[in-house]
């Protein structure tokens, strides 16, 4: 009778093949996401996903990965939560622009017309 766990070929863990597949495209991606966890820092953010969904959030700083990051869940007296950069948004201000040319009134729109 032969010994059937000599005869059985070592097997890589399910998890081998992934390592391979990642490339240079996945690396440019996670730099991308670490330069933007980073950028931001001391910002305050709209958390898209979770349990604090649709909450904005300040963060406070940037964890050792370089990914997660440290915010404070605003009007929730202080709570501290981690989350990945993927989760998140920034909160961009409101600009309004001017529909046309500004009226100076009659004095400097002379004068602007003047040196034009």
């Amino acid at each position: 009778m032969e010994n059937n766990k000599t005869n059985k070929t070592k097997r890589e863990p399910f998890y081998a093949d992934a390592k391979a597949e990642f490339g240079p495209t996945h690396q440019r991606f996670a730099q991308r996401k670490k330069k933007e966890a980073q950028l931001l820092c001391n910002q305050e953010v709209r958390i898209n996903t979770g349990q604090f969904s649709g909450k904005t959030a300040f963060v406070r700083k940037v964890a050792a990965d370089g990914r997660s990051l440290e915010v404070e869940i605003a009007h929730t007296s202080g709570k501290i939560a981690f989350v990945d950069v993927t989760f998140v948004s920034e909160i961009q201000e409101r600009t309004q622009y001017a529909k046309g040319e500004p009226n100076l009134g009659p004095i400097a729109n002379g004068v602007v017309r003047d040196t034009v």
